[in-house]
Parts: structure tokens; sequence; C-alpha cells
């Protein structure tokens, strides 16, 4: 996806919206930031609902005006220079959803893979950690669901196929020895 690019006169105003997805909670927090060429995002601003937004101590809020309204977010620079080249995003958090985070595993696990995970999540300088899972896994096996059920229904067939061979080599045996001459001698 291609990042708008807008340009601006050094010295004159220049205006960033965000359009944000209707809420049915109603409560929200906006955030602004920066990001330089080369560098890692900066928080610009905070607007809590009903509160006078919040600059990061490193933004001249004399230079900046924001305002947030329903679902539009606007940032306005009122006098650019050179050192406000980067990339603005905006984003928000609503305080009724609850803070989790979650993790799927990229690979099978094994036993060797056991013990307790955590999954952080950082953001606005704050870090967030999961309340952990433990991964036990006892008895891992080498054979799959699937291939204990064949073999589970295989052993009966294969018993089977076992006592049919030897009834039918006891059978024949016995046949035999009846086909053979006999000589009865009295007393």
């Amino acid at each position: 996806a291609f990042v708008p690019v807008t340009t601006a006169q050094l010295g004159g105003p220049i205006t960033f919206t965000c359009v944000l997805p209707k809420t049915e909670t109603g409560r929200r927090d906006i955030h602004w930031y920066k990001q330089s060429p080369g560098d890692t995002l900066k928080i610009i601003w905070t607007l809590k609902e009903s509160a006078t937004p919040r600059f990061a101590p490193e933004f001249d809020k004399s230079r900046w005006k924001a305002n947030y309204d329903k679902n539009v977010s606007n940032l306005t620079i009122l006098r650019t220079n050179q050192e406000d080249e980067g990339i603005y995003h905006c984003g928000f958090t609503e305080s009724e959803t609850e803070k989790s985070c979650a993790y799927r595993f990229s690979k099978n696990v094994s036993s060797s893979d056991a013990g307790t995970y955590y999954c952080a999540v950082a953001t606005c300088g704050e870090i967030l950690y999961g309340k952990g899972t433990k991964l036990d896994i006892q008895g891992c096996s080498v054979w799959s669901q699937s291939a204990s059920t064949v073999i589970f229904l295989l052993c009966p067939v294969l018993v089977l196929i076992v006592i049919a061979v030897l009834a039918y080599t006891i059978k024949k045996t016995n046949s035999d020895h009846c086909k053979g001459n006999w000589s009865y001698s009295g007393f």
C-alpha cells in the first residue's frame, strides 16, 4: 500500500486528518504519532475524552493544534519547519475494551517447548503483560491420533486372520492324517 505524501511550504500550516471507525462504546482516546526518517514512532499528543490534549514535552504546543470531533481527528502544524519532515500516524484506544494480547505458535510444539509463555504489548510508553499461559506437554507420542485409530482397528483384523490361518493349517494337518494307511491288528 502506498503512503500518501503531503507537501507543505516551510513556515506555513499543514493539517492531517484521521477518519476513525464508528464506535458504539463512546469512550475513546486519540493518539497522534510522528516518525522521522530513520527514527522510531514518537507520541505527539494524546486526547482523552473530555480533556485538553496532552502534548509530549518535545513538541512545542504553540506550533500545534489538535482536535477530535466524533469520528474525525485533525492535527495541524501551524508553522512548519524542516524538523517536521516525517510520517504522521493517528491511532485510538477504546477504554471499554478488555486489554489483552494473543499469541499463536508458529510451529508444532513438543515437550522441549514446555514452560510458561507471556504475551507482552508495548504501546505509548507502557508495556502490557499477559497473565501467562502454562504449556505442559505430557506423554507426547510420535503417533498422531489418526495413526493410533488405524492401528487400533487393524490389530483385531490381523488377529482374526492369524486365527483363520492357524485353524486352516490344523484342519488340513488333521485331514492328512486321516487319509493315511492305517492298519489295525487285533488281539
